[in-house]
């Protein structure tokens, strides 16, 4: 075979035409192959051709979002102020209920006990209400005394919060945004909690307006049944975005337990 001598790579170059003949051929890639094997610089070309055909793997380093989780929580805040319509719905119904039965009170004797009122300057009475809770949960009831005006001033203000949720530049919500995740979580827990409790007294409230009243009024009655399954539905919505944001907070504890970040 050849030497390494450059004499000796002309001749093969020259002898390739008669070798191949008509078979057509890169000349350029052959001399290159020539010299990678007998060019006195050869192992230089082959490192240069490797280094060529080196596929450099590049490292994607993965992006990992951070997660605002006071966002989170306060998502399920403000979902709390899609209960606020329902609220005004129910107030609106109640107070109207409440003077359909009030107006039922139109005997002799009642409207004796109003002059003397009026005349002695003497503080109209509550008027309570005693309505039967039934617990789903626990197929109980049990008898629960109302007092109107006291539960329709905790409505109204209860309305009027869950109303500021709904607007961020509002001053109720801001003044919640601004403490600490744990205690907003602590606050819609509550909120949440309390809400459960007053659906069922207003299922009690609506089904009681409805077998007190006279007969003659019980087509005026104004019933709250879509208002209350309404509040149900936000409710759902309130307590799912609360248990995804309590579900991912202990997902990063045990992962920082583990000793395993998102940076990583």
């Amino acid at each position: 075979f050849p030497t390494r001598r450059s004499s000796d790579l002309d001749i093969i170059r020259k002898l390739l035409p008669a070798v191949l003949g008509k078979k057509s051929y890169n000349a350029e890639l052959v001399k290159e192959l020539l010299d990678e094997e007998f060019a006195p610089d050869k192992e230089k070309r082959r490192a240069e051709v490797l280094k060529k055909l080196e596929v450099k793997a590049e490292r994607k380093q993965k992006k990992v979002q951070k997660v605002n989780t006071k966002e989170m929580i306060l998502d399920a805040l403000r979902t709390l102020g899609a209960i606020s319509p329902q609220l005004v719905s129910v107030i609106d119904k109640i107070g109207f209920n409440h003077n359909v039965l009030q107006g039922e009170k139109n005997s002799f004797f009642d409207k004796l006990k109003t002059i003397f009122r009026h005349a002695f300057n003497i503080k109209e009475p509550p008027t309570v209400y005693e309505i039967i809770e039934f617990n789903r949960s626990t197929q109980q009831k049990r008898k629960v005394t109302i007092d109107y005006n006291d539960f329709m001033t905790s409505l109204n203000r209860r309305n009027r919060v869950y109303a500021s949720f709904s607007q961020k530049n509002s001053q109720g919500y801001q003044r919640v945004a601004n403490i600490e995740e744990a205690k907003i979580l602590d606050f819609v827990q509550k909120q949440t909690s309390e809400c459960q409790s007053l659906v069922v007294q207003l299922n009690a409230l609506d089904e009681f307006f409805k077998t007190t009243c006279a007969p003659q009024n019980k087509s005026r009655i104004k019933g709250m049944k879509m208002d209350i399954e309404a509040m149900k539905n936000a409710l759902a919505n309130v307590n799912q975005r609360r248990i995804e944001y309590v579900s991912y907070i202990e997902e990063q504890t045990q992962m920082k337990k583990l000793g395993i970040t998102d940076d990583e």
